[in-house]
């Protein structure tokens, strides 16, 4: 599946919030904090990148490798094939974990002392950015009907 202007940009934008981000934050040694530590708009927007990475690559797979091209090109006479309805539903947990994002934003970045400001500025910039590509990229499946089982 090859992937045009703006799905190019989404896509280099949840690459860096679900892989780069995270593998430079352990080569730096910081340990993310597990358990009841973690920080919601943290996690919602990581797994908010992750489900939407993987719903373009299973898109991509599902397309390009699994339904034959001749049933793409000439409809689907017997229906859609098993593996799209697998693909939608990563999709529509996506779209949750992007309103639980909003949710946690709306309800604030966790304080701490005055030392941890740079942490809450970074974990905001982190969570309003993947929230507005989230709500982008929602539009976008919304607008092109990938949204549910629609097909």
């Amino acid at each position: 599946m090859r992937l045009h202007g703006s799905t190019t940009v989404v896509a280099a934008a949840f690459l860096i919030v679900a892989v780069i981000i995270p593998i430079t934050g352990r080569i730096r040694k910081r340990r993310p904090p597990s358990g009841a530590g973690v920080e919601p708009v943290r996690w919602f927007a990581n797994s908010t990148a992750a489900l939407f990475l993987l719903y373009l690559l299973g898109l991509g797979i599902v397309l390009g490798l699994i339904i034959p091209g001749d049933e793409l090109a000439l409809g689907f006479a017997h229906g859609m094939h098993w593996s799209m309805y697998i693909v939608q539903s990563i999709a529509i947990l996506g779209i949750l974990s992007v309103a639980g994002l909003l949710g946690s934003l709306v309800r604030g970045v966790p304080g701490g002392d005055a030392g941890d400001a740079a942490r809450r500025v970074r974990t905001g910039v982190l969570g309003c950015a993947t929230a507005a590509t989230g709500v982008a990229f929602t539009w976008f499946l919304w607008y092109w009907n990938l949204v549910g089982y629609r097909f």
